[in-house]
């Protein structure tokens, strides 16, 4: 009795369990053949017990293969949507993979720029010169940033001040190159809308056209501005740290050349002053003996320059000094030097000339200033100079002596009249 009340309970909670596998049509199933079963083993005699069991037997394979299947189609579903879970973890992980490589790629980027701006900087804090801050410039502009042709302004230093210097460059340029007039006006022209003319204030960059202008401001005032053309926009953030930096070292190299400049040149007539001159007098000669060239020295004086001063005064004395200062500038090459010797004299250093060169160069120069007309406030005047020339090393290998002698052809030139060039000559 007790083996049939278990075989009953574990029929009935078979039948439960197919009833709750949401599978109806196989719980009928089951019922019906369990049915027949037990029916069958009554009219063949059997007892109840044998029924039970071939029915329990049978219900427990059914069961097996239903749930042997149902396993199978839950693992192989499990499996399929963990496959789908991990691919799409994969696909995300993916995707922040290539993120931080493009961020670090770009971080990357950013620091070997911002690398190159400080060392750039460093560069440009150690010149004392501009055209050392130019050719700075001009290295990071061709290694670091694209564009087509770059322009620098150099301002006298008032806030609306004229353009100085104009310099140019093309990608690809060993050095900006000063640029023309016409060049100078297009460019004030791109100024204008770079002020704000209500609150007299600058903007950091301005693009017109395909021209980004960049002006170099410190303290309100622009000593500079920096002309880009097809600048590439993407860089020009990082570009500003640069230029805000190139503004300070212009002015500090402006202020420097400006303090050098006045220790050095005469503050009437902006000329040399003499200590300048000996200095490289001195330089030149040692230089001449070891790569065996030839130089002259030509000493100017003004005729009747104290009778000048006596007749209309000292202003306008010095009026005509500057002028005659301004004519010994423009009639001599970027190499030669000219220096205000003292006085109303002047001496002129020739690199690399012979006797016959400086003749030249000193009679062209006399005729100029007696040519001129020198208007000095109310008065014009008429002046003439004595010229002395002398020849290294052919008259002379002692810097010192070269002076005495072209000072004393000079003074033969005032003995034989005045307004007249000689060469100092060896006697007997």
């Amino acid at each position: 009795m007790c083996k049939i009340t278990v075989l009953y309970i574990l029929f009935t909670g078979w039948l439960i369990l197919l009833y709750f596998s949401k599978k109806r049509f196989l719980y009928v199933f089951a019922v019906i053949c369990a049915s027949i079963i037990v029916l069958l083993s009554v009219l063949f005699k059997q007892s109840m017990l044998s029924g039970l069991m071939i029915a329990g037997m049978f219900f427990l394979a059914a069961a097996g293969i239903k749930g042997g299947r149902d396993l199978v189609e839950r693992y192989g579903e499990a499996i399929k949507q963990s496959g789908e879970s991990k691919r799409e973890e994969v696909g995300v992980l993916k995707q922040e993979n290539a993120q931080i490589i493009d961020t670090k790629e770009r971080l990357d980027r950013q620091s070997l720029t911002f690398s190159k701006i400080y060392e750039t900087i460093k560069m440009m804090s150690e010149a004392l010169k501009t055209e050392e801050i130019i050719g700075i410039l001009t290295a990071f502009l061709n290694n670091n940033i694209n564009f087509f042709e770059s322009s620098l302004a150099i301002f006298s230093g008032a806030l609306d001040g004229e353009i100085i210097k104009l310099y140019i460059m093309k990608k690809g340029d060993a050095n900006f190159k000063e640029g023309p007039s016409s060049d100078i006006e297009r460019r004030k022209e791109d100024l204008k809308d770079v002020i704000d003319t209500e609150k007299g204030q600058k903007n950091l960059s301005f693009v017109k056209e395909d021209i980004t202008v960049i002006p170099l401001v410190v303290e309100n005032k622009m000593t500079a501005a920096l002309f880009v053309e097809d600048l590439d926009h993407s860089q020009l953030e990082t570009f500003l740290i640069l230029t805000a930096h190139l503004a300070l070292e212009l002015k500090k190299v402006s202020f420097y050349e400006s303090v050098q400049r006045l220790s050095i040149t005469d503050g009437l007539t902006e000329i040399y002053l003499m200590r300048y001159f000996l200095d490289r007098l001195y330089e030149e000669t040692k230089r001449a003996a070891r790569l065996k060239l030839n130089f002259s020295l030509l000493m100017i004086d003004i005729d009747h320059f104290k009778k000048t001063n006596d007749k209309y005064g000292h202003m306008v004395g010095d009026a005509a000094l500057r002028e005659i200062a301004a004519i010994l500038k423009n009639n001599i090459r970027e190499i030669d030097l000219v220096a205000r010797y003292g006085g109303e004299e002047f001496t002129i250093f020739l690199p690399e000339t012979e006797r016959n060169g400086a003749l030249y160069v000193a009679e062209r120069i006399r005729k100029a200033i007696e040519a001129k007309t020198i208007k000095a406030y109310d008065e014009s005047l008429k002046l003439t100079v004595s010229i002395g020339v002398s020849m290294y090393p052919d008259d002379t290998k002692d810097p010192n002596e070269l002076i005495d002698r072209a000072d004393k052809a000079m003074y033969e030139s005032k003995r034989r009249g005045r307004n007249m060039v000689c060469a100092w000559q060896r006697k007997g």
